[in-house]
């Protein structure tokens, strides 16, 4: 459910799944089911989408039985009712092209939904289950994919000081990244690049297995979990790698902080792309502008992806990305059913 209120903040944008969607950012085969009620001469709401600035959403929907607000710019046609998103069980009628989705940017078909009967609605086809992956010491790519595997909280958190995702940490953080990644070799076990036997092609990070910010398990994260952890700092900077959640979920994401950008990643650049990750339960608040679930502003690729829980902020909230802008932003075959508040 998504309640949209407004405390005297001009042009409060939130949305379903994305508050702002400018500058040529895409939302390709994706929904929002969340319930919005908006109050306040200057507060925008969209079922899928709050504002759209010129960009492109293709064969996405959100269901106008729960909520009426369109957003502005947002064709009015795109909202269906809970039957029309629940009823077709395959790939055909509105979802007939959902099957073209091209999720991990290689040009090729990937089919990731899941139609179920015709009383559900379309899920992402691993529903934030995945199996987990062995882990030999030592070496973080086990499956030599380039992509470096995360095991742990900590592990995820290190993303932070090795933005370009090639292994090789920021100046100054090499002591915390090897308190992260123990016994890891030079390369972190990604492939050597044939060119050149010192230049490994590590290209982003995977979730190993499902992560989870209640760490110690008794339903609530609070002060008995790690203080790093039970208020995520999002990984700041511009991220601008991979990151392959591989069907893997990251549960009870925590943020609770005055500034703008929040999200699991606070920023995505354009080279970024983030895939088959999902995230339940997360609860954001506090934010100024652009808060979302797994983004808070984007400028790159995101697919396969979904969220629930409580996402709160300012303005530009979404309950999976806060803000998508620029022609190189897209979002593809995800969904929110977070709740979202604009306050």
């Amino acid at each position: 459910d998504v309640a949209v209120g407004n405390s005297g903040q001009s042009s409060s944008r939130t949305g379903g799944l994305i508050g702002l969607l400018s500058l040529g950012g895409t939302v390709v085969a994706s929904y929002a089911k969340g319930r919005v009620a908006a109050s306040g001469t200057s507060a925008v709401a969209g079922g899928l989408v709050a504002y759209n600035d010129g960009s492109a959403i293709t064969n996405s929907y959100w269901d106008n039985w729960r909520t009426r607000a369109t957003g502005d710019s947002v064709p009015s046609t795109l909202g269906k009712t809970s039957n029309e998103l629940r009823r077709p069980t395959g790939h055909y009628g509105i979802y007939q092209s959902w099957d073209e989705s091209d999720i991990d940017g290689d040009g090729k078909a990937d089919a990731p939904w899941h139609f179920g009967t015709h009383v559900q609605y379309p899920a992402l086809s691993f529903n934030g289950n995945g199996a987990a992956m062995a882990l030999q010491r030592g070496d973080y790519d086990q499956d030599d994919d380039g992509l470096i595997e995360l095991h742990n909280l900590a592990q995820l958190n290190a993303v932070r000081w090795d933005l370009d995702g090639d292994g090789a940490p920021a100046t100054g953080a090499e002591a915390l990244w090897e308190k992260a990644f123990r016994n890891h070799p030079a390369g972190m076990g990604c492939p050597t690049n044939s060119d050149d036997a010192d230049n490994n092609d590590c290209t982003g990070y995977e979730l190993a297995t499902n992560l989870d910010f209640d760490t110690d398990g008794d339903g609530d994260v609070d002060a008995s979990d790690p203080d790093s952890y039970s208020n995520w700092v999002p990984i700041g900077g511009l991220f601008s790698a991979s990151f392959d959640g591989q069907g893997h979920s990251i549960r009870n994401l925590r943020i609770n902080r005055p500034i703008s950008s929040q999200g699991l990643f606070a920023a995505i650049g354009p080279t970024a792309a983030i895939t088959s990750v999902a995230l339940p339960n997360a609860r954001l608040r506090g934010g100024a502008s652009s808060a979302g679930a797994l983004v808070g502003r984007s400028e790159g690729r995101v697919a396969a992806s979904w969220s629930s829980g409580h996402i709160q902020a300012g303005t530009r909230v979404g309950g999976l990305v806060g803000r998508a802008e620029t022609s190189t932003s897209r979002i593809v075959s995800s969904y929110s059913m977070a709740t979202v508040d604009c306050t």
